[in-house]
């Protein structure tokens, strides 16, 4: 059974999910991005104390990051729940795909993902999408219709909540059966950017070119 991980990383591409899965071990987090997920558990004490945003490893200059905290709170229906959430680091396995998330919200039931990185100019990407679609899915196996995701972005001071409708569940549905179909190496895709920054690139193959080489200088 895939992982939400799993979903995401297939989401993004479909090779590097092929070649992650036949990989000896799984690499380990690095601690930047342990740092950052932290700070979506330390929201109240960080808030409170001016020193210790600046001690935080935030990802924009601390005065924006509490602008922006407070206009969340503002905004966010659920914002005392994820402060203080009922329960955090939750194993859900569905009937399609398992794994964590990182705060679970109840009454209704809401999965949080915490994401270490950036979000879009509006609402998240697309692999994780994928990814907190498949977190609401597996959560509604168990606690029935799950409406609502959220995905947080602590170090930026962003929280999104999306809501799961069809086109994301069709989506979250395409990517499981690339999933379950992958026996071989899939298509290979077209996005430099992508393969340059893979850990993979060497053994997928992807050809990589600069922008030099490509205008022949």
């Amino acid at each position: 059974m895939p992982s939400f991980r799993d979903l995401e990383r297939a989401a993004y591409c479909p090779r590097q999910q092929y070649y992650h899965e036949r990989r000896d071990a799984e690499p380990t987090v690095p601690e930047r991005v342990t740092a950052r997920r932290a700070i979506a558990f330390e929201y109240e004490r960080l808030l409170a104390d001016r020193v210790a945003r600046r001690e935080a490893p935030l990802a924009v200059d601390p005065a924006v990051w509490r602008e922006r905290m407070d206009r969340a709170r503002e905004r966010c229906d659920r914002f005392a729940d994820l402060v203080d959430p009922p329960a955090t680091e939750v194993y859900i396995e569905g009937s399609d795909a398992g794994g964590i998330v990182h705060k679970l919200l109840t009454d209704p039931p809401e999965p949080v993902l915490v994401s270490a990185g950036t979000p879009p100019e509006t609402g998240v990407y697309d692999p994780q999408s994928v990814r907190a679609t498949a977190a609401a899915q597996a959560l509604a196996d168990r606690e029935g219709p799950v409406e609502h995701a959220t995905v947080e972005y602590p170090a930026v001071g962003r929280i999104r909540r999306i809501a799961i409708g069809a086109r994301r569940r069709g989506r979250y549905r395409e990517v499981c059966r690339t999933v379950a179909a992958m026996e071989d190496p899939p298509p290979r895709i077209d996005s430099t950017s992508k393969c340059e920054a893979c850990e993979f690139q060497e053994t997928c193959g992807t050809p990589t070119r600069s922008v030099r080489s490509l205008l022949g200088l």
